[in-house]
């Protein structure tokens, strides 16, 4: 996969896409629990950080990059330029679904309320699948 040049990235060994992969499954347990426990906040954000790093996962499996902009939105453009990943839409929509509410959750006047949180918790659930998936088996 050809990364280009003007999107903000880090080069990360390959090898250590598990890492990745390994915080994303522990930031979704957590997610889940505190969900569970009516902290929608700490659920959102979880959540969202599940999914930023399950992302992370597949661009450093796939292209040795992850992102390294100041958007979470943004790091998708990374795996825009993957060709042959089935189902890359919806994911890219459950990406952006479970980073939308981090804002809420960590740096807005509001709290997370419960659906939106759901919401972010089910996409996060869906892209780590997903990429599970991609990864065929490989942690």
């Amino acid at each position: 996969m050809r990364v280009p040049e003007e999107l903000r990235r880090e080069r990360v060994d390959k090898t250590k896409f598990g890492v990745y992969l390994k915080k994303a499954g522990e930031f979704l347990t957590a997610a889940g629990a505190e969900f569970k426990h009516g902290r929608y906040n700490s659920a959102a954000s979880s959540a969202a950080h599940a999914a930023i790093n399950a992302l992370d996962a597949m661009t450093v499996y796939l292209s040795g990059y992850r992102h390294a902009g100041r958007r979470h939105e943004d790091a998708w453009k990374l795996l825009k330029y993957a060709e042959g990943l089935p189902d890359k839409a919806a994911a890219e929509g459950k990406f952006k679904a479970a980073v939308r509410v981090k804002p809420v959750a960590e740096y807005e006047g509001r709290l997370a309320g419960k659906g939106e949180t759901l919401r972010a918790l089910k996409a996060a659930d869906w892209l780590l699948l997903w990429v599970n998936s991609n990864l065929g088996g490989k942690s």
